[in-house]
């Protein structure tokens, strides 16, 4: 009886899934971790790319306004290679081997992967919008003045993609006090960014133009405008919310 009531203790101890411990554990804990910093890299990356896109568009604007003769033409030959360059980064972050292969594990259908996933192709978009614009008409005083306006805007992601890629280092907490020193200054980067955002669509210069009569209903670049700006919004939205 003493032999049967073991022998049920095994077959049942046997059969009880338990939680990975000790090596096994820590096996698991540093390799969600080493996933969670790649990600955080592929982050960074994207940023890097969105940067270089939204610097090359503002290259290839002011070489639109036909400013200076024979500054132009290098100009916008430079900005429209950032543009591409920034591009193929992005493209490279979401396609590239390193997600592939977190995409084959437990990570498939995590958050973190979903926001870097929804990520990326919202910085997509604003490439898209940006491809939209006419650059060729800029005589007219509105056209340059919305130009301005997607500079301003541009420049905006600018300070939010950059700001966000300071908070992730100093969450890396590699640095000491330096940490707390590229938190505080990513931090205000990105409050700064939404802040030129929100003057650039409701400030002065759109109530002017507004009142002048270019609205998105009867003014193909005002459109474009808004259009631009609801990328852009969504992009510093989501590096707002960047996961820690």
């Amino acid at each position: 009886m003493r032999r049967i009531t073991l022998l049920l203790v095994v077959l049942l101890l046997a059969g009880t899934p338990f939680p990975a411990s000790g090596a096994e554990g820590e096996m698991q804990k540093k390799g969600a971790a080493e996933a969670g910093m790649m990600l955080h890299h592929l982050h960074i990356m994207m940023n890097h790319g969105i940067t270089m896109v939204t610097e090359g568009s503002n290259l290839v604007m002011i070489a639109g306004m036909k400013m200076t003769r024979y500054l132009d033409g290098p100009t916008k030959m430079h900005g429209q290679t950032m543009i591409a360059k920034g591009t193929k980064i992005i493209q490279r972050s979401l396609g590239g081997s390193e997600i592939k292969e977190l995409m084959k594990g437990e990570l498939a259908d995590s958050p973190p992967m979903q926001y870097t996933l929804t990520l990326g192709n919202a910085m997509l978009d604003v490439i898209g919008q940006l491809g939209k614009m006419d650059i060729e008409h800029m005589s007219s005083a509105r056209s340059m003045s919305m130009h301005h306006m997607h500079i301003a805007l541009n420049h905006a992601l600018q300070m939010a993609a950059q700001g966000a890629s300071l908070i992730m280092l100093g969450k890396m907490g590699m640095a000491g006090k330096v940490d707390k020193f590229s938190l505080d200054h990513g931090r205000a980067m990105v409050s700064d960014a939404r802040a030129l955002f929100t003057e650039t669509m409701e400030g002065e210069e759109m109530k002017f133009l507004r009142g002048m009569g270019a609205t998105p209903e009867n003014s193909t670049l005002m459109r474009l405008t808004y259009d631009l700006a609801d990328a852009i919004s969504k992009v510093i939205s989501l590096l707002e919310e960047m996961p820690g």
